[in-house]
């Protein structure tokens, strides 16, 4: 008796083990591709970069308003 042929599926998924290369080797691979391709357009404004250390320290909140504290909760009476 013939059985029939065995199917196959093929899996195009890839598992990585690595994390993610973010040294700073990559970030001037990116920076100098960047300049390189706006060399060509002088009437665009180079667009601001933003380096990984300096997060959110200086920078107020837009939820406040300038010059004003946020708002305290006052004290329960005891």
């Amino acid at each position: 008796m013939a059985s029939k042929p065995e199917k196959r599926v093929a899996s195009s998924v890839f598992i990585t083990l690595a994390p993610p290369r973010r040294d700073v080797a990559v970030a001037e691979e990116v920076r100098q591709a960047v300049c390189e391709a706006r060399r060509g357009r002088p009437w665009e404004a180079p667009a601001p970069m933003k380096t990984p250390e300096a997060g959110l320290a200086g920078r107020p909140s837009p939820w406040t308003t300038p010059g004003r504290a946020a708002a305290t909760v006052p004290a329960a009476p005891m």
